[in-house]
C-alpha cells in the first residue's frame, strides 16, 4: 500500500515537474527531460543510506549508462529516444524496488522515482513527440 501511496506522489510531482518546465519556457525542448533520465538514474548511487553491495553497485552503473544512451540520443535525434528512455526506467524503479533496493536508498525511492519517471515520459510524448510544432526542435 505504502508504494502505491509513493507512486501516487510520483506521478503527482512528474506533473508539477512539467507545470515548472512549462512556466520557466522549457516545455517543449528535449534537454530537460534528458537531464531528468540523468538525475533519477544517478540519485540511486548518491542516495544510498547503508553499504552497498558489489552487485548492486555494478548493476546501477551500468544502468545508469543504459538510461544515460537514450538521453544522449534523444537530444540529437528522434525525441522518442527521450520518452522511451524515462517509461523504460520507470518500469527499472518498479523492479528495483521489488528486488530489494530500498535496503540501501529507502523505500520510497523507487516507487517513487517510478510515478514521476512515468509522469514525465507521457508529457513528453504528447508535448514533444507528436506535437507537429516540436516535432523537429532540437531544443
Amino acid at each position: 500500500m505504502t508504494s502505491v501511496l509513493f507512486i501516487a506522489v510520483g506521478l503527482f510531482s512528474g506533473l508539477v515537474l512539467g507545470v515548472v518546465f512549462s512556466k520557466v519556457g522549457v516545455a517543449y525542448a528535449r534537454w530537460p527531460y534528458a537531464l531528468t533520465i540523468a538525475l533519477a538514474a544517478a540519485l540511486y548511487p548518491l542516495l544510498q543510506t547503508g553499504p552497498i553491495t558489489e552487485t548492486w553497485g555494478w548493476a546501477f552503473w551500468i544502468s545508469l549508462g543504459l538510461f544515460l544512451v537514450p538521453a544522449l540520443i534523444g537530444l540529437f535525434r528522434s525525441p522518442w529516444w527521450i520518452a522511451w528512455g524515462l517509461i523504460l526506467h520507470s518500469f527499472f524503479d518498479i523492479i528495483a524496488g521489488f528486488a530489494g533496493v530500498s535496503q540501501w536508498v529507502g523505500p520510497f525511492y523507487a516507487p517513487w522515482c517510478a510515478g514521476l519517471d512515468l509522469a514525465l515520459g507521457l508529457l513528453f510524448v504528447f508535448r514533444v513527440c507528436v506535437t507537429p510544432e516540436t516535432r523537429v526542435s532540437r531544443g
